[in-house]
């Protein structure tokens, strides 16, 4: 399926449809693995790395690398993990 701006087009038809419309940014030196999806308003900072199939809302700080639906940090570039939540 290929979104286009308000339509969906599939392999039966065009579907005329109302999908958020909003820009996202994607820093340098980043890297998407395949078939990641980046939803509307999200920004995405220099030097991340994003897993593949992990979706992406909001804001990813850059340096970390991400993985996961909804996108969550696993652990920094240079390997230093995220603080727990269980703490």
């Amino acid at each position: 399926m290929l979104f286009c701006e308000s339509n969906a087009v599939t392999a039966t038809g065009l579907f005329r449809e109302h999908y958020q419309r909003a820009d996202i940014r994607i820093g340098s030196n980043v890297f998407l693995g395949a078939r990641v999806t980046v939803l509307p308003g999200s920004v995405i900072e220099d030097g991340a790395v994003v897993a593949a199939h992990a979706v992406v809302r909001g804001h990813l700080p850059g340096g970390w690398v991400y993985g996961g639906v909804p996108a969550r940090p696993l652990h920094r570039v240079d390997g230093a993990r995220p603080p727990s939540s269980s703490s």
